[in-house]
C-alpha cells in the first residue's frame, strides 16, 4: 500500500510520479555527500552551533565531534 504522503502529492498517478521524481533531481556535491556520510558514521549532526546546542539539550547527548588529543591540564595543578 503506498504511503499517504506519496498519495497526497497528486490525484492522478502520472502527475504523482512526475512530482515524486522531481524531488530527487537536485544535484548534491560530492563534498556535501562526504560531509553527510562522515556525520552519519560518527553519529553526529550537521548544522550551526545554535541548532547543535538545541539538539544536545533535547537529547542530552553530544552531537559534535570532540577535540582529539589529551585534555589540557589546569594551571593550578602544574605548580
Amino acid at each position: 500500500m503506498p504511503h499517504p504522503v506519496y498519495m497526497a502529492l497528486a490525484k492522478e498517478d502520472k502527475e504523482r510520479q512526475s512530482i515524486y521524481r522531481k524531488l530527487f533531481k537536485a544535484h548534491v556535491d560530492a563534498s556535501e555527500i562526504e560531509l553527510i556520510r562522515e556525520a552519519t558514521n560518527k553519529g553526529l549532526i550537521i548544522g550551526g552551533d545554535r541548532f547543535k546546542d538545541e539538539i544536545e539539550q533535547l537529547t542530552e547527548r553530544r552531537v559534535r565531534e570532540s577535540k582529539r588529543g589529551p585534555k589540557p591540564r589546569l594551571k593550578e595543578f602544574l605548580l
